[in-house]
């Protein structure tokens, strides 16, 4: 029973050990990763269904969208500032 828990005891070790090793392994991995990586593989993740909202939203906003560009266009004309 003895020699069970000595056993016990330095396998719990070793799991500790292995454990920081996977941590610190991790860690480098993430801090040299380039910045905007997750955010990037969200948007990998969710392209299509961005994607998605955006050609509903502009079905739905064209005539708006249209009317602001053509402002636009006529204010670079006639050279005054609009917003």
């Amino acid at each position: 029973m003895h020699n069970n828990s000595i056993i016990s005891c330095v396998t719990k070790i070793r799991i500790a050990e292995n454990d920081k090793k996977e941590l610190t392994r991790i860690k480098e991995i993430t801090s040299n990763r380039e910045p905007g990586y997750y955010r990037k593989r969200w948007y990998d993740k969710n392209r299509e269904r961005i994607l998605q909202q955006k050609k509903e939203w502009y079905a739905e906003n064209r005539e708006q969208s249209l009317k602001r560009q053509k402002e636009l266009r006529e204010a670079r004309k006639n050279n005054v500032a609009i917003n």
